[in-house]
């Protein structure tokens, strides 16, 4: 009886050793796949930010028939946590600087 009983706790003992191996290579895998998410995610998101820039500058020509003006990051190394800046300058007014910071945080 005594055998009996140990097999059967060695044998839960072995799957739930296996159970635990498996959700720590998941949490290993998942930790992975987000960095190289969060990686690819700021490459595109920078590599839009000259189109976003241009689109920017052609709407202000178009709404303030002229000038200038040009959207920036505070940190371009860390984008998720940076501001955004813009410098508009209308024809004839001058220059300024707006900012722009983010209304709810992501992390």
């Amino acid at each position: 009886m005594a055998e009996e009983e140990y097999r059967e706790q060695k044998s839960r003992h072995e799957f739930l050793v296996r159970q635990r191996d498996d959700l720590r290579a998941s949490i290993a895998q998942t930790k992975e796949a987000i960095v190289q998410i969060d990686q690819e995610s700021r490459d595109r998101f920078l590599g839009a930010l000259p189109r976003i820039n241009k689109n920017f500058q052609e709407l202000f020509e178009a709404l303030f028939k002229g000038g200038t003006a040009e959207v920036r990051l505070t940190d371009e190394a860390n984008p998720w946590k940076a501001e955004w800046t813009s410098s508009p300058s209308r024809r004839g007014k001058g220059s300024g600087t707006w900012a722009f910071s983010r209304a709810a945080k992501s992390r």
